[in-house]
């Protein structure tokens, strides 16, 4: 009888040791001001900077081993961080890893990145210029969403990709160059950009989503490619001061529905939480035209409801030209 209870003691200990691991895992490893951990090819993820500093250079080593990633919120409401220099070595910048530092005003990306988060920059008031670097494919959900005094971003060649939300309500952007490469402008990816005046679209891209360009009230001028096969719903309503589309001449309006009444919902990044999915597994250019299915090799062009309102007069005579 003994033994037995011995043996159900030492079980329930067993049993409580593992519960309390469950509750309580054991903390990841911490050097100075930075919490990491160690990833299954040897080198370092940082996870959370606990640090103060107003001008912060990420090192390049912790431990004598490589930094390769900065994780999900990494550096989530760092308030007094002006500037951040991230070392070469990097390559992931993880969601929301910088979001909410309304002070920060200059990030060193290095090109050693290539995957930068969904929202990893949102919501940076301060932030005014941004280069990212050759080899980032695509420009997350969100990821630099209300940045309000971003007024300068170079996106380089290799980008395949704006996704949705990646510079919603950037009011002070004026000048934006989208690379011959891009192929996929998503939907509010420029949503008020209020002080943007011109835009090229170039030949490469197939896809622009809905609101893109929603209320860019500075827009004047716009060049559509004729790699566009659709212009979806809203792209450019309440683009008040457009008065220059540009569309092929080898194009022709299959319908146009303005609608200058419409009302479109408010999205804020100050609550964002990201998705579980990731930005590659959203439906970008994977789906059909949802409007019809008209051959979009024949040089038609779709123009989905409230697509230009509120810019209707322009537009109507301009399309209805197009058309005799």
């Amino acid at each position: 009888m003994k033994k037995i209870l011995k043996k159900s003691a030492v079980l329930f200990f067993c049993f409580v040791l593992l519960c309390s691991a469950m509750i309580f895992p054991v903390s990841a490893d911490e050097s100075d001001d930075y919490t990491y951990s160690i990833l299954d090819d040897g080198t370092v993820k940082i996870t959370k900077y606990h640090g103060s500093e107003t001008d912060v250079v990420i090192p390049s080593e912790i431990d004598g081993r490589t930094v390769t990633v900065i994780d999900d919120y990494a550096f989530f409401e760092c308030i007094t961080l002006l500037s951040v220099a991230i070392p070469e070595g990097v390559t992931s910048i993880g969601n929301c890893a910088f979001r909410k530092n309304n002070s920060l005003t200059n990030v060193k990306i290095p090109n050693s990145v290539t995957d930068i988060g969904e929202a990893a920059f949102a919501c940076c008031n301060s932030l005014t210029s941004i280069t990212l670097p050759e080899g980032v494919k695509i420009i997350r959900y969100g990821a630099f969403g209300e940045c309000h005094y971003l007024k300068n971003v170079t996106i380089p060649d290799s980008v395949t990709n704006i996704d949705d939300y990646a510079f919603y309500e950037c009011s002070y952007l004026k000048n934006i160059t989208i690379p011959n490469g891009v192929t996929y402008i998503g939907d509010h990816s420029f949503y008020r950009c209020i002080k943007l005046t011109s835009v090229t679209i170039p030949d490469s891209v197939t896809d622009i989503r809905e609101y893109a360009f929603w209320g860019c009230t500075n827009l004047t001028n716009v060049k559509i490619p004729s790699s566009v096969p659709d212009i979806y719903d809203c792209t450019f309503e309440d683009c008040d001061n457009l008065t220059d589309i540009i569309i092929p001449d080898s194009t022709q309006v299959i319908s146009y529905d303005p609608d200058p009444g419409f009302n479109v919902g408010y999205y804020d990044f100050e609550d964002y939480e990201t998705n579980t999915d990731s930005s590659a597994d959203r439906d970008t250019d994977s789906s059909p035209s949802p409007y019809s299915e008209h051959d979009q090799t024949a040089g038609y062009i779709l123009i989905g409801c409230f697509a230009f309102a509120d810019i209707a007069a322009m537009v109507f005579a301009l399309f209805h030209s197009k058309k005799k």
